[in-house]
C-alpha cells in the first residue's frame, strides 16, 4: 500500500492527518526542492539523486516508481509530491496504474495561479507540460508548467513563436502561492529566456490574445449558393508570408513561377471553374 500525499505549497496544508501518516510510515519524497518541506521537520528520503543519474525525465520517473513498488511490497509507505498529486505528476499516474494507492491531496499550482491572476477557467484555460511536445489552443488562456531552466524556456519560446508574434505579452510566474518567494514578471514573448528566476516552480502564462499568427486552421468557410468564401482577414497574413518566400526563392533561381502556378491549378481542379481566367497561365 502506498499513501500518495500532495503536500501543497504552504504550511497551512500540512494537516494533522498528514502528520500522523508521516509519523507512522516511512516517507519518500520525489524531490526535496519544495518550498516548505525542510521547515516541517519530518523524516524522509529523497529521490533527487536519481535525477543526476538518468538522461531523461521518463527514465527518472520509471526508476522512482520501480523503487517505490519494491518498497511497498515489504510495508506500507508514504510518497510525497508537491501541490496536487493529480496535476503534472507522472510518477503518481504510473503508481495508480500499478498498485494499491490512496491519495491525500492539497491545492495545485493551477489553483494558485487562477487565484493570483484572477483567471476565469470557463473563458478557456489550457494547461500544458513544458517538458512535452505540446500544441497550443490560441483561443484560450494558457499556463505552461515546468519551465525549470533558461534552456527549457528557450525551447518553450520557440514553440510559442509558431503561434504568437514575438511582442506578445506574457507573464513569468515563479513560486506562485509561496509566501515570501512569489514573483510575477511581465514581459514580451521574445524576452522569455532572458529572465534569471527559472526553477522547478516556474510557469509561463499567456493570456488570450489576438496578437498571434494565423494558420490554415483559422481559415473559415461560409457557404452561399455559388461557392465557398474564405475569410480574407484570416488568410491574408499567411498568404503574404508564403508569397514573400516564393518571391525570394524565385529571385535566387530555385524555380520558375509559371511551373508553380500550373501545379497549383492542376491540383485544385480549378481550371473548370475559372477556365477563361487561367487559360493564359496554363499556356505559359
Amino acid at each position: 500500500m502506498i499513501y500518495i500525499v500532495g503536500l501543497g505549497y504552504t504550511k497551512k496544508e500540512y494537516t494533522d492527518g498528514i502528520k500522523e501518516l508521516f509519523d507512522k510510515y516511512p516517507v519518500y519524497v520525489r524531490s526535496d526542492w519544495h518550498p516548505i518541506i525542510n521547515e516541517l521537520g519530518f523524516k524522509y528520503k529523497s529521490f533527487d539523486y536519481i535525477y543526476d543519474s538518468k538522461d531523461t525525465f521518463d527514465e527518472v520517473y520509471n526508476e522512482i516508481v520501480s523503487i517505490l513498488l519494491e518498497l511497498s511490497k515489504k510495508e506500507t509507505i508514504v510518497y510525497v509530491v508537491m501541490g496536487n498529486a493529480y496535476v503534472a505528476e507522472k510518477t503518481v499516474e504510473l503508481l495508480i496504474d500499478k498498485t494499491e494507492t490512496k491519495v491525500i491531496n492539497s491545492l495545485s499550482f493551477v489553483e494558485k495561479i487562477i487565484n493570483e491572476l484572477g483567471i476565469n477557467p470557463i473563458d478557456g484555460l489550457q494547461i500544458v507540460d513544458g517538458l512535452s511536445d505540446f500544441s497550443i489552443d490560441v483561443k484560450s488562456n494558457i499556463i505552461i508548467a515546468q519551465v525549470y531552466s533558461r534552456s527549457r524556456a528557450s525551447e518553450v519560446k520557440l514553440k510559442l513563436l509558431e503561434y504568437f508574434n514575438d511582442d506578445t505579452n506574457i507573464k513569468i510566474l515563479d513560486s506562485i502561492g509561496v509566501e515570501g518567494k512569489q514573483k510575477i514578471i511581465d514581459c514580451k514573448l521574445y524576452q522569455l529566456d532572458r529572465a534569471d528566476n527559472f526553477d522547478h516552480l516556474t510557469s509561463v502564462y499567456i493570456p488570450k490574445t489576438d496578437n498571434r499568427k494565423y494558420t490554415i486552421n483559422d481559415i473559415k468557410y461560409k457557404k452561399d449558393d455559388k461557392c465557398n468564401y474564405i475569410d480574407e482577414d484570416a488568410i491574408s497574413e499567411k498568404l503574404y508570408e508564403i508569397l514573400c518566400t516564393i518571391e525570394c526563392h524565385k529571385n535566387m533561381g530555385y524555380y520558375d513561377l509559371s511551373d508553380i502556378f500550373k501545379k497549383i491549378i492542376t491540383k485544385m481542379w480549378i481550371v473548370n471553374l475559372f477556365e477563361g481566367f487561367f487559360q493564359k497561365t496554363l499556356e505559359i
